[in-house]
């Protein structure tokens, strides 16, 4: 099983995207059942230590990151900074999450170029800065 955070985050995301330019929308991100042999495998002692080293690495990032916190930036400056931008994060799905258009549509149609909301890159990223932009004005 992997590390409780990773698992967490990835329940529920369910969305649509174009893998290949020539392609249509392709459904991804949601969740799978896992074949009973494949959740055999995964709880089996090969599978702990097959993955032992990335969890080694997971458990020492971890600790680093811990370890700056407390001695480097302070709990109670940190806790500060993660809720503003969780806050900044709920009103940026409030008010953005209508105006948005990405390249397909949240059941798998894909949108007309024309339509689409500006993006940083031809690669998709950044998209809807127009709308950030909106909330939080650069200065």
């Amino acid at each position: 099983m992997w590390p409780s955070s990773h698992h967490q985050r990835s329940q529920g995301i369910t969305s649509y995207g174009r893998k290949r330019k020539k392609t249509g929308c392709q459904r991804y991100g949601y969740k799978r059942d896992i074949f009973p042999r494949a959740q055999q495998f995964l709880q089996s002692d090969e599978w702990k230590q097959l993955s032992k080293i990335e969890y080694m690495l997971y458990d020492a990032a971890n600790r680093s990151i811990d370890h700056t916190i407390e001695t480097v930036i302070g709990r109670d400056k940190f806790n500060k900074a993660l809720l503003e931008f969780e806050d900044m994060q709920r009103k940026v799905t409030k008010y953005c999450s209508d105006k948005v258009v990405l390249q397909c549509t949240a059941n798998g149609t894909k949108t007309k170029l024309e339509e689409r909301s500006k993006c940083y890159t031809d690669y998709l990223v950044g998209c809807g800065y127009d709308c950030l932009d909106e909330i939080y004005p650069l200065e």
